[in-house]
């Protein structure tokens, strides 16, 4: 049988055609593993994960993420707010001792409240103590809150609070509007998750 000469290689047609299906099956891995790691990075950004805001040269930590708003709801659009805390409270942040994940925001005569944000009391307060699950006043411009007020009212969606975090030295609220997924939605979210974590596992594996 005559043999081709391949990448220096003297050939017969059947380890050709054997080569070229394992140079395929490696274009084909690679073309799945870069889409892939496309729709991770999309998701990470959808998400938050604050990669804009350190383009931009500002100071941002997260302090505290809402899981279950991202896993309950379709989130259509997010606002940025300011929240007006008493001493202690940033001082029981600053210990990490917040909970966001039964919180809520309403709009109320012009005004953007949150409700059930629990900041437990900071312990080594001498005098001044909080009530942890008090209402909040959310910090937006007049327009921000008037838009939310019709999101809320045309639309019947709900004003969740998505994650807390610093900026420049004071605590901000980033806020997602949405409404409730489905079991469907919430089965296809999950499906996705798994996906993702496969991928990640492959990539991490492929990069030894």
């Amino acid at each position: 049988m005559p043999r081709k000469r391949h990448w220096g290689l003297f050939l017969n047609s059947e380890e050709e055609e054997f080569s070229a299906n394992c140079l395929l099956l490696k274009m084909r891995d690679r073309i799945f593993l870069f889409f892939s790691s496309a729709t991770i990075l999309a998701a990470r950004q959808e998400s938050g994960d604050g990669s804009t805001a350190q383009k931009c040269g500002q100071s941002m930590s997260d302090i505290a993420t809402n899981r279950k708003a991202r896993r309950d709801f379709h989130i259509s659009e997010k606002f940025e707010a300011g929240i007006e805390l008493k001493g202690t409270e940033v001082k029981s942040i600053r210990a990490g001792k917040i909970n966001i994940g039964d919180s809520f925001v309403r709009v109320d005569r012009g005004e953007a409240w949150l409700y059930q944000c629990d900041i437990r009391p900071f312990e080594q307060a001498s005098h001044e103590f909080h009530v942890p699950l008090r209402n909040r006043r959310l910090l937006l411009h007049k327009k921000e809150i008037r838009k939310l007020a019709a999101l809320t009212d045309q639309r019947g969606a709900t004003i969740v609070p998505l994650r807390f975090y610093w900026k420049n030295g004071r605590v901000k609220v980033e806020l997602g509007v949405g409404k409730g997924k489905d079991q469907r939605d919430k089965r296809e979210d999950l499906k996705q998750r798994v996906h993702n974590r496969e991928v990640e596992r492959e990539m991490a594996r492929l990069h030894k």
